[in-house]
């Protein structure tokens, strides 16, 4: 009996032995981990609360992401407008001696259109036999004239001037074609070789 006894009271201070904590020391009670969750995002909270701490420290939890990220399924996309559609000269020099409105050979352009604007460009170089007299050129869509006459003339005789314009028309849904029409008020209008050019562009929506 007295052995068992002492056998306890041996224990006993053992176990009191191994709880006291030197005076050099403090009690660490932070485990291995450093972070107890990954709720724990910032550097001064990234560990336990130290149940000899008396401050009160708030935890901040980190931001939600959601596990897999949200992606747009529709993409809206505006078409671009087709290429330019520029006429093709092969007629050098040609000439008219018509007091009326005609279609200079090789300045008409087809185009389809989609409903929005279209831009017209185009350009003639061209001479009079007479200096006295002056040409008339006009855009025309379908054989029906658009745009403005618009005159041009020389200092001298067969001397070449130039005539162009740019012109944005608002057509209906469909194939149109676009030709520059010329006259002159007398002698002979002629045309400078190839140098004339007609295209027609789809302007872009905005």
């Amino acid at each position: 009996m007295a052995e068992t006894l002492k056998m306890q009271i041996k224990k006993a201070l053992a176990e009191a032995t191994s709880q006291i904590v030197p005076v050099n020391q403090s009690a660490n009670s932070v485990p291995a981990r450093s972070y107890p969750s990954p709720a724990h995002t910032y550097q001064e909270d990234a560990q336990f609360v130290n149940p000899f701490d008396r401050t009160h420290v708030t935890i901040r939890g980190m931001w939600k992401i959601d596990q897999t990220a949200i992606q747009q399924t529709k993409v809206i996309t505006t078409a671009l407008p087709p290429a330019v559609s520029n006429a093709v000269v092969l007629a050098s020099s040609p000439s008219t001696t018509g007091a009326s409105l005609i279609a200079v050979p090789d300045m008409t352009v087809a185009i389809r259109t989609t409903g929005a604007q279209v831009q017209i460009n185009w350009s003639v170089s061209a001479s009079l036999s007479s200096s006295a007299n002056f040409g008339s050129f006009a855009l025309f869509r379908d054989n029906v004239q658009i745009g403005p006459t618009v005159y041009g003339d020389a200092p001298g005789n067969n001397q070449n001037f130039t005539v162009s314009e740019s012109f944005v028309d608002s057509p209906s849904l469909g194939l149109h074609a676009y030709s520059v029409y010329w006259a002159t008020s007398g002698g002979t209008l002629t045309a400078d070789k190839k140098n004339r050019y007609i295209s027609a562009l789809i302007l872009r929506p905005q």
